[in-house]
């Protein structure tokens, strides 16, 4: 008797074990399983391709004066003032009143001073700036107040800080150029919109004004996220010894 009923468990055991494997087999594999806590995927890094033409400015340069530091800050460890750009301290925007970037280090200073000026030499718009004494990245949008800026027109931007006011001429300073341009039809969908598609588009096509603005949205709303895409973005023009610097609202 008890050895029909081993029989007997035995046979049930091995059904279920059948049923189990055919379960499992009709299951998707684990590269077709997505998880709903794996977050958005990036799919293409963001790079950046200057366009291929004259620069906008054969002048164009980016010293700092006083090494970028001001004089009663003392001996500062780590990177001077420096605008956000490539070496060639140029770029392109298809935005009216596109955003810019300054890094700025660790610094007594209260206040500093954002000037731009047009082909002509004229002050274009010109503001002043509270400077986050802790350091870090300085974002820098032409508000809706100022003039928009004119489709082919090349301007001079300057950031200047003001160690002990009033501004000296030897007071830290850096600059940079940038010159607005139509928009691609491609570019035109992208309008006030922060996704990385936008971002990977405007690198491509040699926008990096709008390029640095998107990926620095992403990695404020998202820094999870979009945080080592920042870093890559930055790295790839030089610039990682400030890519891991926090984003400040002045």
């Amino acid at each position: 008797m008890a050895r029909k009923n081993y029989q007997g468990s035995w046979a049930l055991c091995s059904i279920a074990l059948s049923l189990n494997l055919a379960f499992l087999a009709a299951l998707p594999s684990r590269a077709q399983v997505s998880s709903p806590l794996s977050g958005p995927q990036i799919l293409a890094r963001v790079t950046f391709e200057p366009p291929t033409r004259e620069r906008l400015n054969d002048s164009a340069g980016g010293a700092s004066r006083q090494g970028g530091f001001c004089p009663q800050d003392g001996m500062v460890e780590g990177p001077s003032l420096m605008p956000i750009l490539p070496d060639s301290k140029e770029g392109l925007t298809v935005s009216e009143r596109p955003t810019l970037f300054v890094y700025v280090p660790e610094t007594k200073a209260e206040n500093g001073y954002f000037i731009l000026k047009d082909q002509t030499e004229e002050y274009y718009y010109q503001t002043q700036v509270s400077i986050p004494q802790e350091g870090g990245i300085v974002r820098l949008t032409l508000p809706e107040n100022a003039p928009a800026l004119e489709i082919g027109t090349t301007y001079q931007w300057s950031f200047v800080v003001a160690c002990e006011p009033p501004v000296r001429a030897d007071s830290p300073r850096v600059e940079g150029w940038l010159q607005r341009v139509e928009p691609t039809a491609k570019l035109n969908s992208y309008e006030g919109v922060d996704s990385i598609e936008a971002a990977t588009s405007y690198g491509a096509e040699g926008i990096w004004y709008d390029a640095v603005s998107t990926l620095a949205d992403l990695r404020r709303s998202q820094p999870q996220t979009y945080n080592q895409e920042w870093v890559d973005f930055l790295s790839s023009v030089g610039l990682e010894n400030v890519a891991n610097e926090p984003i400040l609202e002045p």
